[in-house]
């Protein structure tokens, strides 16, 4: 379950799960790529999800590695039209609750309070930013690997199953 959810009451949980669809995705899938639709939001059952970025340079850079009880693709709660800004890729073999922006409108309409739920997220997504900025400024680099490091500990410990001390990146 995403700790999110527990925000709100058992009725208002009960209405958004119902409006999820429960989407599977094998190791190495892409859930979604940069420039692509953007309409449905990902809410983490099961798994480890890259969301990745393509450089000006033509490198690949990974913005973030997420695991259960994450979301990820917000945005596309808010804009209608708009267009993902980001690839999303399986690590290994994912489960998601996907809210469509459809389902969410008319959510909305149903229950206003339900907007709670995209506002914490959001908070969520401008803290975890925030943080990533304070530290590329004004750490050294030894203690933004030491962060990024346990950081990603915790991600790949969190699903409970097997979990080894190990980090299964390069």
């Amino acid at each position: 379950m995403t700790p999110l959810l527990d925000l709100l009451t058992e009725a208002e949980r009960r209405q958004v799960l119902t409006a999820c669809t429960r989407r599977r995705f094998p190791k190495g899938d892409s859930l979604f790529h940069a420039g692509d639709p953007g309409d449905t939001l990902h809410l983490i059952q099961k798994g480890h999800v890259a969301i990745r970025l393509d450089t000006a340079l033509g490198d690949n850079a990974t913005l973030a590695v997420l695991g259960p009880g994450s979301t990820f693709g917000e945005q596309a709660l808010l804009v209608a039209d708009g267009r993902r800004t980001a690839s999303a890729v399986a690590l290994d073999k994912v489960e998601t609750l996907a809210l469509h922006r459809n389902d969410f409108e008319e959510l909305r309409q149903r229950n206003p309070r339900v907007d709670r739920l995209l506002v914490l997220i959001l908070a969520e997504q401008v803290r975890r930013l925030t943080a990533q900025v304070i530290d590329a400024r004004h750490e050294s680099v030894p203690t933004r690997v030491a962060r990024v490091l346990r950081d990603q500990l915790t991600v790949w410990g969190q699903d409970g199953e097997g979990a080894t001390g190990e980090i299964p990146l390069t």
